[in-house]
């Protein structure tokens, strides 16, 4: 036994001795006192490792093979209800002592069951399909165990009585799964006595809505919905157009049920307050009009339309919607001044003025006639011989009503120079000539 002696083989190496013992330390005394011994005969820490590595795995393998693994205490059947929270306490023990890791091995990734510290938590759904529902246990040397139960799952609805007695040629679900057989009540049908006649196809009445179950089992049937006769489970339409004649203001629209009244003159819509009459749309109160607002009109809600008034006076819209000047002179290819006068168009307004060849006499137009006549006279001075000579220019006008200041002008001619003389002459248009 070198246990005595095995720190007077490190020959008083206290550096290789302490290097050694902080590399050697393990709780296995066997693995411990053989790195040393290794370290101190070999006087290196690399071969002391090597050692104590193959003596560790020796170990651990002998422990290993010595340890036992978990062991379940647990039913081999569970029954779950459907529509319910299942909890179960796990009851698992390891002989050795070593912790013990739970884990659900089968379904995997399913949300509706997990494990609470030891408890297994189960949301059973209905209508499930078969699995096997399989938990693991493996304690900390890593020897594991399962536990597979088969399952009895019991879907049946509306007070449905159940067995899990199968007869030769049944099929069972699963080799560790069961689905309970379901005795359905009166009134009940299905794999799950979930189908009832107001959820079977076809419906027995009209509708489902209609439909209710009565507690033995039985069903009844609501009155047929308005604009329909029948008895519930049979319902025909009334047409409310043709029985009902001027139910609506304008169009009527048979529905099943029912009817629609509709509007159809432009510019009138069914109205909010009575559904059979129509009323005229205000598109100024809407804003569904093209009157514009950058050139200040005026929106005026008309009788199923609307009209756009400029902000002047002598204005029109076009066809853009847009304020143009109007042509006074030219509206309805008449002269708005009359006659006598010719129309002036302005923008915004018209004037009037006389017509070509005539003058305005006391507010009125006359017809004017000019006459243009030349006088020569000469003049003889002393002597006998001719001086100059003048040229006198006399303008007669005609006119027709009215009295006329007309100026006329004498030209005088002397020496070859010309001077312009104003005359005023008062017409008499009486006399028809001035």
């Amino acid at each position: 036994d070198y246990k005595d002696n095995l720190l007077d083989l490190f020959h008083n190496n206290s550096e290789l001795m302490t290097s050694a013992n902080k590399t050697c330390w393990n709780a296995e005394q066997s693995i411990y006192l053989s790195c040393m011994y290794d370290a101190a005969q070999l006087q290196s820490l690399d071969a002391a490792e090597e050692a104590s590595l193959a003596v560790s795995q020796e170990v651990s393998a002998k422990a290993v093979a010595s340890n036992f693994a978990p062991e379940f205490n647990m039913p081999t059947n569970i029954t779950v209800h459907s529509s319910t929270t299942f909890n179960l306490t796990i009851n698992v023990t390891d002989k050795d002592g070593n912790p013990i890791v739970l884990s659900i091995q089968e379904p995997s990734n399913d949300t509706s069951m997990w494990l609470d510290g030891n408890v297994l938590v189960w949301q059973v759904g209905i209508n499930i399909s078969a699995f096997n529902l399989t938990i693991v246990a493996t304690d900390s040397m890593g020897a594991p165990t399962s536990w597979t139960p088969v399952v009895l799952y019991i879907d049946c609805e509306n007070g449905a009585t159940h067995s899990f007695n199968y007869t030769t040629g049944e099929t069972v679900v699963g080799e560790n799964f069961y689905r309970a057989q379901c005795s359905c009540p009166s009134g009940y049908q299905g794999d799950r006595c979930d189908v009832t006649p107001c959820s079977a196809q076809p419906n027995p009445c009209y509708n489902a809505s209609m439909c209710h179950m009565y507690s033995n089992g039985s069903y009844y049937c609501d009155s047929c919905p308005d604009g329909m006769v029948g008895d519930g489970q049979v319902c025909e339409d009334t047409n409310e157009c043709l029985e009902t004649p001027g139910i609506c203001q304008e169009q009527c629209t048979n529905l099943v049920p029912g009817y629609r009244c509709n509007c159809t003159t432009p510019g009138f819509r069914v109205s909010p307050s009575n559904s059979s009459l129509c009323e005229d749309i205000d598109e100024c109160a809407t804003g569904d009009n093209r009157c514009r607002a950058d050139q200040n009109q005026t929106c005026v809600n008309t009788n199923g339309s609307y009209t756009c008034t400029c902000p002047m006076a002598g204005f029109k819209l076009n066809a853009l919607y847009e304020c143009e000047d109007i042509n006074e002179c030219r509206v309805n290819s008449t002269n708005p001044c009359g006659g006598d006068y010719i129309c002036i168009n302005n923008i915004g307004n018209y004037s009037c003025d006389c017509a070509h060849n005539k003058i305005k006499v006391n507010g009125a137009c006359v017809s004017v006639q000019i006459n243009v006549d030349v006088v020569d006279s000469a003049t003889t001075a002393t002597g006998g011989e001719t001086n100059n000579q003048n040229q006198a220019l006399i303008i007669s006008l005609s006119v027709v009503g009215g009295v006329v200041l007309v100026t006329v002008v004498v030209l005088s001619i002397v020496f070859g120079l010309r001077a312009r003389v104003p005359v005023e002459v008062l017409v008499n248009p009486t006399s028809g000539t001035s």
